[in-house]
């Protein structure tokens, strides 16, 4: 063993070989090997890259006398029953009859700390000089699945490094996406695992902080589209991509990817296929990372040398949780419901799967305003499962995130305000993290460091229609209107049918005092909802003669009229109609009305300036202050 090799250390399935301690481990705990066996596995190892001839072994181990060769098929039976690699076809050793040995699973190599050059891995394939793509000083790759879905390993996340670059920002270096990963199973139900698959690559690369990783609902408007490379820059700011595709046989999952050049598309690196069954996944994630890292020049192997373990390995319970993610991802009442049953499905099988506890709190919470649950019903399960999911792993920033949302629902401010900071400490690229913690400011009334984590979460995540709309509505709430309506703008440049962004766009347009801009925007919302021709005309034509008025007294009576069939309407929501109706003590009514059932809708009701007409009123300050909200 030369003097190289015998500082490093070695990570291939669940096994890890330190060449300079002499240990062999699986998952942390330490497996005895005497010495000649254990020189034997280092030296396949080190010489993965070919055939191992048995005279060489015998040579270098025995001193070459024949009379040994005998111990040398002990020595590889001990190592195959070591390594649980007594089935066929093996996954470590393999035997080349007449030949010799090779070593033949995917290996990370983690260099000594003082090493600068950092060197690909493969299992079979020669090192090969690596692409050195712009500048790049640090940069990695590999999610799944809005999961994230996700890395189904304990998360290491370097809160040192953030101690000194909170934001996340400073230190990136390099920009890069994941496109998503092409189902080329044949069978459209499998994009959950395609999906999947692509959503742990992303939360798998956001461990880096000299990488910018764009997020999950910006490099999925890019499915199943043939875009140029040039354009996939433009569009997501960014100097580099990955693409790829995933084939399933049985239950044995292949990825292929390739890393591209974003300016010019230009192919920086080709991977082979990488193969593992389905409950071994997460090895898929880990070698595709580091051989990405290495071609790159950036450091993740030593982050998942140092942090082995392994959220699950049910397969059925990491099915369930890539649907329940899949589904999620929707973001429809049907959808939710489908993650809810998923989740719960995952949990059941895996009572320690701290991911699926976290996305079972984001479901019920996303429940509320999507399907929509009642909050007094739905919010203490998700509580639970945010506080399971913490209970489990207080690392996982989605489940801080989760828990953040239940605090603000439950009107638990100072506590909302430390679980949205821990979540963004944890993970500083979480585009969702900064997009929760935007409202967080917002409500507290510190309108300046709102705008900052919006616009924060955007850079992340540039094309997520949701972000570009919170985006402009923190800008309007900050009586920063220019700025609101350009961003608007922007936004239905991205999507002109974006109902959000219109209808948004609409009540802004009422409250500045352009009432025919808003019956144009409100015309186009019906038109969205497939209002017919006729109901469209004969609005437009009411609103000219008399205003909105008539608009809203029919939304005010469409809701009143389901509410008296048992319907969940929020009292929060029919305040705002009687606001724009004049009916000033109909409004008090119903938010003191929403005060007392807690409702959601709440926490918009102090920043909405639909209710401005009502602020000069002492009981609407009143109000919030009971609720603890600053005034």
């Amino acid at each position: 063993m030369n003097a190289e090799h015998s500082r490093k250390s070695f990570i291939f399935g669940d096994f890890r070989l330190d060449a300079g301690m002499r240990i062999l481990s699986e998952n942390g705990r330490e497996i005895h090997l005497p010495k000649r066996p254990f020189n034997v596995l280092s030296y396949l190892v080190e010489n993965r890259q070919r055939i191992v001839s048995r005279d060489e072994l015998l040579e270098k181990f025995w001193d070459g006398h024949d009379v040994y060769d005998d111990a040398l098929r002990k020595t590889i039976g001990a190592l195959r029953k070591a390594l649980n690699d007594l089935e066929k076809p093996p996954r470590f050793i393999e035997t080349r009859y007449g030949s010799g040995y090779r070593f033949i699973g995917d290996v990370i190599a983690v260099e000594p700390e003082k090493e600068k050059e950092k060197k690909r891995i493969t299992a079979a394939e020669p090192q090969k000089p690596r692409y050195v793509l712009l500048t790049i000083s640090a940069v990695c790759l590999i999610s799944l699945v809005a999961f994230g879905f996700l890395a189904f390993r304990q998360k290491t996340n370097n809160v040192s490094a953030k101690s000194e670059n909170p934001s996340g920002k400073k230190a990136e270096k390099h920009s890069i996406a994941v496109l998503p990963l092409k189902n080329l199973t044949g069978d459209a139900a499998n994009d959950f695992l395609s999906d999947g698959v692509t959503e742990s690559i992303i939360t798998e690369l956001s461990r880096i902080p000299e990488l910018k990783i764009i997020s999950r609902s910006s490099t999925f408007t890019f499915k199943n589209k043939e875009i140029n490379a040039p354009e996939i820059a433009e569009k997501l700011k960014i100097e580099s991509f990955l693409e790829g595709s995933l084939q399933k046989k049985g239950d044995l999952l292949s990825v292929n990817v390739r890393l591209i050049n974003a300016k010019d598309g230009r192919i920086l690196w080709t991977s082979r296929d990488f193969e593992r069954p389905l409950n071994q996944s997460f090895e898929l994630q880990d070698i595709i990372s580091c051989n990405v890292a290495n071609e790159l020049g950036a450091e993740l192997c030593g982050l998942i040398a140092q942090n082995p373990r392994r959220y699950t390995k049910n397969s059925d319970a990491y099915q369930a949780y890539l649907q329940g993610r899949f589904h999620w991802n929707k973001r429809t009442g049907e959808g939710i419901k489908k993650s809810i049953e998923y989740y719960e499905k995952a949990v059941a099988l895996d009572g320690n799967f701290a991911p699926a506890f976290a996305g079972l709190s984001e479901s019920y919470l996303q429940g509320i305003w999507h399907v929509p649950f009642p909050a007094k019903e739905v919010l203490p399960k998700a509580k639970t499962a945010a506080l399971k999911a913490l209970e489990l792993d207080d690392t996982l920033a989605e489940a801080h995130t989760a828990l953040t949302n239940v605090y603000q629902l439950e009107w638990n401010w100072t506590e909302a305000e430390r679980e949205i900071a821990r979540a963004v400490e944890l993970n500083p690229r979480s585009a969702r993290a900064h997009h929760v913690q935007a409202f967080s400011f917002l409500v507290a009334g510190r309108n300046d460091e709102a705008v900052a984590a919006i616009e924060r979460a955007g850079e992340l995540d540039p094309l997520n229609l949701v972000i570009n709309t919170d985006k402009a509505m923190i800008f309007f709430v900050a009586n920063r209107n220019e700025e609101a309506f350009r961003q608007w703008e922007k936004t239905l440049e991205l999507d002109p049918n974006f109902i959000m962004a219109r209808e948004h766009r609409a009540v802004a347009f009422e409250v500045v005092g352009n009432e025919t801009a808003a019956i144009e925007e409100r015309a186009k919302v019906m038109q969205l909802y497939g209002e017919t021709p006729e109901k469209i005309t004969a609005f437009r034509q009411s609103a000219a003669k008399s205003g909105l008025r008539e608009f809203y007294r029919k939304k005010l009576q469409s809701e009143l009229a389901k509410e008296s069939r048992g319907e969940y309407v929020s009292s929060a929501f029919l305040a705002i109609y009687y606001v724009a109706l004049g009916e000033k003590e109909e409004a008090f009514k119903r938010l003191e009305r929403a005060f007392n059932e807690r409702s959601a809708e709440m926490v918009f009701v102090k920043t909405s300036r639909q209710f401005d007409p009502l602020r000069s009123d002492s009981r609407f300050a009143d109000l919030f202050r009971r609720a603890g909200l600053p005034e």
